[in-house]
């Protein structure tokens, strides 16, 4: 079986024949536009999780090793239980104007407004992770010069912009050598 080059993203590696090394660096960007920029002005939550679905299955589509970017789908769980215990806590200041209850936990009164918006705020972060894990798994960093000197940014600030996005894979790295 032949081995297929792999080009480095700043987050993964994927092979260098699959789709999304076939789009243009104008493209990419403007995938990071609109899968970081939806969730903002959206805020139907089965709107946004089918946002990070469809995000999740580009990713899947464009042949990332889901090994190495695992751990930040992880945080997804995490996210949702900060988010729905303090609902749940604090769901008092979160209920709004209509102080339903859904359910009492001992002391605790769980509200459905704060339920709602607690949905609303996770399934947010939910499509704004998932299409930045996206972007970052298809881009490169010269993809990324690239597309914002067709935009006419000065040459010290795409370096910057650039760098920072580098920072990913440096994470990633020292996440590795902190497991061991």
């Amino acid at each position: 079986m032949e081995e297929v080059p792999m080009q480095r993203t700043f987050l993964s590696y994927i092979p260098v024949d699959s789709i999304f090394m076939k789009v243009s660096a104008s493209t990419k960007l403007s995938f990071f536009f609109l899968f970081n920029f939806y969730p903002f002005f959206i805020s139907n939550p089965l709107l946004n999780f089918l946002s990070g679905i469809i995000a999740f299955l580009l990713t899947l589509r464009a042949r990332v090793n889901l090994r190495t970017i695992s751990k930040y789908y992880k945080l997804f769980l995490t996210l949702a239980f900060i988010i729905f215990v303090s609902s749940a806590f604090f769901g008092e200041s979160l209920a709004g104007p209509s102080r339903e209850v859904i359910v009492r936990l001992g002391p605790i009164n769980v509200y459905k407004g704060a339920m709602a918006f607690g949905l609303e705020a996770y399934s947010r972060v939910f499509a704004l992770v998932c299409g930045m894990l996206f972007w970052l798994a298809i881009t490169t960093g010269t993809e990324l010069f690239a597309a914002l000197e067709k935009l006419r940014i000065g040459y010290n600030l795409r370096i910057s912009i650039v760098m920072i996005f580098r920072y990913f894979s440096v994470f990633d790295g020292d996440y590795h050598v902190i497991r061991e």
